[in-house]
């Protein structure tokens, strides 16, 4: 048998002097022989086989502990089982770069839609089409707690993603809404809060809803928001909301629109590159209206 250094086994095998300790450690790969006096490892090349499986397994994504394990047990129904295990694990990996694959076009477009907002406080209309929204009833007026209450509601929608286990990519483009009953008698109230989604995540969200019929179940949901024509300004800063709220309803009652659903206000752009202690948003009140 030639004695092949660790450094000679590593370099002849494409792996690092480091790895080879590591699998000596964890008694994956154990050298054939170590000299009692100076400690130094040595290696049989033919065990570049079973140096060659570990790198195999790796490849699969098997984690090192379930390498072992398997090695240890010599049992090809658990070596099947794990393949199986890692089939799963590697789809749902492939799920999550998706999302956030869809996560940065969101980001992407946000940063466009930033940059060619209209001019702050023009009135214009837009054709939209059907859009899907989760909703979250936090029990909290927004427009009596100002900026703190709209934090908090946003604190339990984010707990409610969470809490279905639904992906945090979709935690963009929030907003609040006052119904059309109330926006019809000129009362801002809203409790409701809300995330835009798509159909991927109402099928998801469904799959994971609980059966149980508590409060917490009632107050949330999945929306449609119907494709149609809305009366849109834009503004950037949350405070501003009740000045331009107050001239868009103006300009659908001067110009004969009739409200034709309910009143969104959606944050379309949070730049997070320069954090403050309070939120810069390019904001956009939506009514949808029938002339």
């Amino acid at each position: 048998m030639e004695r092949l250094s660790i450094g000679k086994m590593a370099f002849l095998n494409g792996v690092t002097v480091q790895t080879l300790r590591l699998y000596d450690r964890l008694g994956l790969l154990k050298p054939e022989e170590v000299d009692e006096i100076s400690g130094y490892r040595y290696y049989d090349l033919k065990q570049s086989a079973r140096l060659d499986a570990i790198q195999h397994l790796k490849t699969l994504g098997m984690p090192l502990k379930a390498i072992k394990e398997q090695f240890d047990r010599k049992d090809m129904g658990r070596y099947k089982d794990l393949l199986r295990a890692q089939v799963r694990l590697i789809e749902k990996r492939r799920e999550e770069l998706n999302l956030m694959s869809r996560a940065v076009e969101r980001a992407l477009e946000n940063c466009r839609r930033y940059e060619e907002a209209p001019t702050e406080g023009l009135i214009v209309l837009e054709h939209l089409p059907e859009r899907l929204i989760f909703r979250y009833n936090g029990g909290i007026d927004i427009y009596e707690c100002g900026l703190e209450g709209y934090e908090t509601l946003l604190r339990r929608l984010k707990a409610r993603v969470a809490l279905r286990g639904l992906p945090m990519a979709y935690f963009c483009n929030v907003g609040s809404i006052v119904r059309k009953s109330d926006l019809k008698i000129g009362r801002m109230r809203s409790a409701d809060i809300f995330l835009f989604v798509d159909n991927e995540f109402a099928e998801r969200y469904q799959s994971r809803k609980s059966t149980a019929d508590d409060s917490e179940e009632r107050a949330e949901g999945i929306e449609s928001i119907a494709e149609g024509v809305f009366a849109c300004v834009y503004f950037r800063g949350f405070e501003k909301e009740l000045g331009f709220a107050e001239q868009l309803l103006n300009h659908i009652a001067a110009n004969r629109m009739r409200i034709n659903g309910d009143y969104l206000c959606e944050v379309v752009a949070e730049l997070p590159l320069f954090p403050t202690a309070s939120r810069d948003m390019l904001v956009k009140l939506e009514i949808p209206v029938m002339f």
